[in-house]
C-alpha cells in the first residue's frame, strides 16, 4: 500500500508538474507576446518622435537658409548702393579736377598770351628806339 500511495502521490506530483509547466508555457507565451507588442509600440513612438525631430530640424534649416539668403541679398544691395555712391563721388571729383585743370590751363594760356603780348610790345618799343637811335646816329 505504501508503494501504491507513493505511486499515486508521484503520479499526482507529475500531473501537477505537467499542469504547472503547461501554465508556465502559456504564461511565457502570453508575456512574450505582450513584450513584443510593447516593444513594437515603443519603436513606433520612437519613430514618430524621430520623424517630428527630423521635420523640425529640416524646417529650422530651411528657415536658417532663407534668413542667410536674405542677409546676403541685403548686404549685396548695400554694397551695390555704396559702390554706386562711390562711383558718383569719383565722377564728381574727376569733374572738379577737370574744371580745375581747365581753369588752370585757361589761366596759364591767358598768362602766356599776356606775356607774349608784353614781350612783343617791348620788342616793338625796342625796335622803335633802335630805329630812332639809328636815325639820330646816322650821319647821312
Amino acid at each position: 500500500m505504501k508503494f501504491a500511495t507513493f505511486g499515486l502521490m508521484l503520479a499526482l506530483v507529475a500531473s501537477c508538474g505537467l499542469v504547472a509547466c503547461s501554465n508556465t508555457g502559456e504564461a511565457l507565451k502570453k508575456e512574450g507576446g505582450e513584450a513584443v507588442k510593447q516593444t513594437g509600440d515603443a519603436l513606433d513612438k520612437t519613430g514618430d518622435a524621430m520623424q517630428k525631430d527630423t521635420n523640425r530640424a529640416v524646417q529650422k534649416t530651411n528657415e536658417a537658409a532663407e534668413n542667410a539668403g536674405q542677409a546676403v541679398k541685403k548686404e549685396t544691395e548695400k554694397a551695390a548702393q555704396e559702390t554706386k555712391e562711390a562711383a558718383k563721388e569719383t565722377g564728381e571729383a574727376v569733374q572738379e579736377a577737370g574744371d580745375v585743370v581747365k581753369k588752370g590751363t585757361g589761366e596759364a594760356v591767358s598768362n602766356t598770351g599776356k606775356a607774349l603780348q608784353n614781350t612783343g610790345e617791348k620788342l616793338q618799343n625796342n625796335g622803335e628806339t633802335m630805329k630812332k637811335e639809328t636815325k639820330e646816329n646816322d650821319p647821312r
